[in-house]
């Protein structure tokens, strides 16, 4: 992480800025990507078994010079706990030498499902 989050502390401040997803942007060069994607793939393949981990996601650009890591976490408190993950740490150091281009907290205000999830969830 070349930028630093903006992370509030429990002692008061106002956590109405934070959220339980995470997102990073990368600017990558071409011959990195798969270095790039191997390392996040792992890691998340590693923490998908914390407690309150919802899901991670790896995105990439059609021209494969960015990728994006989003994880949503179930609560702010399990995503600030997953940040502080050893494995975390190395793998953000390992990519430091990308570009890192964005990294946002982010809170849901809206959810929107297949109407046929919907419909079979209704059925179970």
């Amino acid at each position: 992480m070349n930028q630093p989050t903006a992370v509030h502390s429990a002692d008061g401040s106002d956590r109405s800025t934070e959220g339980p997803v995470l997102l990073h942007v990368w600017m990558i060069e071409p011959h990195t990507r798969d270095r790039h994607l191997r390392l996040l793939g792992e890691l998340f393949d590693g923490i998908s078994d914390q407690p309150g981990f919802v899901s991670a996601r790896i995105l990439e650009t059609p021209g494969r010079s960015s990728i994006a890591a989003m994880v949503e976490m179930r609560t702010v408190e399990d995503r600030e706990r997953l940040q502080e993950l050893p494995q975390v740490h190395d793998v953000l150091y390992q990519l430091r030498g990308a570009a890192n281009a964005v990294v946002r907290l982010y809170h849901q205000v809206a959810e929107f499902g297949s109407r046929g999830s919907a419909a079979a969830a209704e059925l179970a």
